[in-house]
C-alpha cells in the first residue's frame, strides 16, 4: 500500500486534482481518477497494481495525453473548426463540379437530340 502512497504523492505533483483508488478486494487494477468541478470523481483511466512500479510509466501517459501542454482545449477546438470548414469547402467544390459536369452533359445530349453537331462533348462552344 505504501508503493500506492508513493505513486499517488507523484502524480499530484503532476496535477492535484487527480487521485488513485484501490476497490480492493480481487480486483487487480487501481483506478486513476479526476476531480471534476462538481466536486465529484472522474475515473479517466486504470493501471495494473503489478504493473505500476513507481508510477513512472502512469506519467509518462498523463504527459503524452496531457491537452494543456499541447495548446488548451481552445487549440484543439480551433483545430477542430478549421477541419470542419476545409471539409464544407471540398464538399461544396465536389458538388459544384458534378453539377457542371451534368449540366455539360445534358447540354450535348440536348445538341444531339436537336441534330446539331458536337465537335467535342463535354466542353461548351
Amino acid at each position: 500500500m505504501s508503493s500506492l502512497r508513493t505513486v499517488e504523492s507523484r502524480l499530484k505533483r503532476f496535477d492535484k486534482a487527480l487521485s488513485l483508488r484501490d476497490p480492493g478486494g480481487d480486483c487487480p487494477f487501481v483506478y486513476v481518477e479526476r476531480k471534476a468541478r462538481e466536486g465529484r470523481k472522474q475515473v479517466i483511466g486504470k493501471a495494473m497494481k503489478d504493473l505500476l512500479g513507481d508510477g513512472t510509466s502512469l506519467l509518462g501517459v498523463l504527459k503524452r495525453n496531457d491537452t494543456w501542454a499541447a495548446g488548451g482545449g481552445k487549440k484543439f477546438m480551433d483545430e477542430f473548426d478549421e477541419h470542419e470548414r476545409i471539409t464544407e469547402r471540398s464538399r461544396k467544390r465536389k458538388r459544384k463540379e458534378e453539377f457542371i459536369d451534368q449540366a455539360r452533359e445534358e447540354r450535348d445530349i440536348a445538341h444531339r437530340l436537336k441534330g446539331k453537331r458536337v465537335n467535342n462533348a463535354g466542353v461548351p462552344t
